[in-house]
């Protein structure tokens, strides 16, 4: 930043001076909710600052926050496309995942950006994990809102480590031993496609697919496709290794549909 400059009447020989702002000026941190800190919202505490590129200066800084915080908001920046996320999904994380297996309809917006949902508004989607079904899974999910819903549109979020510790000693050890299998049927008139699910129109690259993926398959009559996978539903963080609820139980369970 420069200082500002005076009337040239008066200041003849004016300089403009450099003025250097410590990084915790720049933002400043606070939360919904003093009592459970969760998430930890972050805002600009000067103007015209660059998320992205703040970001990139202080990843170390991010990174253990959001480990110990478990989710972060950032608001008030100037972030209005899907071009500004990307930019902060590079700062941060890296690459970005393709959206594989699909189970929810999304639609692209640009690249490996996507909508939420688009399931009917006025039905709620159940606590899950990212593609916890998944072998492949992202260790962060960012969500970005362009417009504000009139009402509802609220996204709810949880910490999965704290949903561990609640659950009964006895629920837990048997989930851990027995894991969970998720059993999809596509084609029979609810959910997506395979198709679309895998993202081709070729039974041999789903079979390949799912050789890869501990994936068991079986072809139904008229095109329809059933798959069975076992997964965990208890997994520990890959870098402090903390325990944490991690599936799509409810998600998936009949009783939430």
């Amino acid at each position: 930043m420069n200082a500002s400059e005076g009337s040239a009447g008066r200041f003849h020989t004016m300089q403009r001076k450099a003025v250097r702002i410590s990084p915790g000026a720049v933002v400043r941190y606070s939360y919904l909710d003093d009592d459970k800190r969760f998430p930890l919202v972050i805002e600009p505490g000067v103007d015209g600052v660059n998320l992205a590129g703040w970001a990139a200066s202080n990843r170390e800084q991010l990174e253990a926050r959001l480990l110990q915080h478990g989710a972060m908001l950032f608001r008030n920046f100037n972030v209005n496309a899907a071009s500004h996320l990307d930019q902060f999904i590079q700062a941060t994380c890296g690459q970005s995942l393709e959206y594989q297996e699909r189970s929810s309809p999304r639609s692209q917006v640009s690249g490996n950006i996507y909508t939420s949902t688009d399931h009917p508004p006025d039905e709620p989607i159940f606590l899950h994990n990212e593609q916890s079904y998944n072998l492949t899974f992202p260790l962060r999910i960012l969500f970005f809102c362009t417009q504000p819903a009139q009402h509802g549109g609220a996204t709810p979020i949880a910490d999965t480590r704290k949903i561990f510790n609640r659950i009964s000693t006895k629920t837990r050890e048997r989930f851990i031993e027995k894991k969970d299998m998720y059993t999809r049927n596509f084609g029979d008139g609810f959910g997506l496609s395979w198709q679309t699910a895998f993202q081709t129109t070729e039974e041999s690259a789903v079979e390949n697919y799912s050789r890869r993926n501990d994936i068991r398959w079986e072809w139904k009559s008229n095109g329809r496709l059933r798959t069975q996978q076992v997964r965990r539903a208890v997994a520990h963080h890959p870098r402090t290794g903390e325990q944490a609820w991690f599936n799509h139980l409810t998600f998936f369970n009949f009783s939430t549909l």
